[in-house]
Order: structure tokens, then C-alpha cells, then sequence
């Protein structure tokens, strides 16, 4: 999650992180090692919704899941995602 660290450097501001959607890629042995650092750094960003694709792997999954509680939910090819800003983004 270095990028979010970057953007926030270069920003020098900490923006509101409403949603991290996409494959964090963790699923292969030597990625999984990142997953507990991976972890911590959304920890720093604050998302209030996680959505995580296939290859972001079962055991980061549920490392996220245990981390974001009601705030993780698997990203499914077709499904239908909905943010609402009146509402504060979900």
C-alpha cells in the first residue's frame, strides 16, 4: 500500500480514503508474507468499505475481513457497486 503513502506525501494532506477497490495480489507464497503490512497501511488510510478481488488470495481475505470488520467485502467480477456522496459514499 505504498501508494497510498505516496499520494499522501506529495499531497501533503491526508484525503479522505472513502473505498480501496481492486487485486492487492497477495495470493502466491512470497506475497503473502506482505499481508500483515498490507494490513496496517489501509489501517493508516482509513477506508470506511475494502473491496478485494480473487487474486488478493483467501488468507489476505480473511486477515482483511478480521481487520475491517463490516467493512470488507469480496470485489465479485459483475457485481454492482453503489456509492451515494449525499449519504457519506456507501
Amino acid at each position: 500500500m505504498i501508494f497510498i503513502r505516496i499520494l499522501f506525501i506529495l499531497c501533503d494532506v491526508w484525503l479522505a480514503v472513502h473505498t480501496v477497490a481492486g487485486g492487492l495480489h497477495l495470493v502466491s507464497p512470497p506475497c503473502e508474507a506482505r499481508i500483515p503490512a498490507t494490513v496496517a497501511a489501509l489501517h493508516e488510510a482509513r477506508p470506511a468499505l475494502v473491496l478485494a478481488g480473487h487474486c488478493t488470495g483467501w488468507r489476505a481475505k480473511a486477515a482483511l475481513a478480521t481487520g475491517f470488520p463490516g467493512r470488507f467485502m469480496p470485489l465479485l467480477t459483475g457485481g454492482t457497486y453503489t456509492f451515494d456522496a449525499a449519504k457519506g459514499g456507501a
